[in-house]
């Protein structure tokens, strides 16, 4: 099989959708911590953040003050609270310096996405090198 990057977009949607996504990219869930098939805590301080180096907590709560800002203090109950970009590697490239990878991405998002970039995590405590980029998809004053 050929190794290759890949590329995926996903919606977090729900009232409390951006903590939970945040829980999970800033590795604050308890549960989640040396979880056998998926997260290798001894790893974990290999982590490190592009943008939004900030508690889950804070940076929920700054997307909801900007939607509040924004005028929607209700959005609907299917409403996409905000965009999340995964980039990845292939699992043998844990050895190699991935750090230009990421920034590249990075650097391409901000170019690329508008919205609010409320943080973007780089994962290596997993099988593959990956990063999350969460996007508020706040434009015009609109989700």
């Amino acid at each position: 099989m050929a190794s290759s990057h890949f590329f995926r977009l996903g919606s977090i949607t729900g009232e409390n959708g951006i903590l939970f996504a945040m829980q999970h990219n800033k590795r604050t869930l308890q549960a989640e911590r040396g979880a056998p098939a998926h997260i290798d805590a001894s790893r974990s301080s290999l982590n490190y953040c592009l943008a939004g180096n900030d508690t889950p907590q804070a940076i929920a709560t700054h997307a909801k003050v900007q939607m509040l800002k924004a005028g929607i203090d209700k959005p609907r109950k299917n409403a996409v609270r905000a965009v999340e970009i995964i980039f990845s590697l292939p699992i043998d490239r844990h050895k190699q310096d991935t750090k230009p990878f990421f920034t590249d991405c990075y650097g391409w998002l901000i170019k690329t996405f508008a919205g609010e970039l409320l943080s973007f995590d780089v994962h290596l405590d997993e099988s593959a090198p990956h990063a999350h980029a969460v996007i508020l998809p706040l434009i015009d004053n609109k989700l």
